[in-house]
């Protein structure tokens, strides 16, 4: 399980790799991970993507699998 407040220590994180964890989630918080350029949550059991990951405006790559979004993102 990953904390709310993650975002609020990491906002220099570039490289966020979760593949193989046992996390189901992630928090809101990690909108705040504005440097964000590559979320790599390849073989965990998160299948639904917060919306709120869009807010990091350098993610440039986002590897998952079996993932469900609403397509009203904009």
């Amino acid at each position: 399980m990953l904390t709310e407040n993650l975002g609020n220590g990491l906002s220099n994180l570039r490289y966020w790799g979760l593949r193989w964890t046992v996390l189901d989630s992630i928090p809101e918080s990690a909108s705040h991970l504005s440097l964000l350029e590559t979320s790599d949550q390849k073989y965990t059991g998160i299948t639904q993507l917060q919306s709120s990951i869009w807010k990091a405006k350098n993610l440039r790559r986002l590897y998952m699998n079996e993932v469900c979004f609403d397509r009203n993102i904009r």
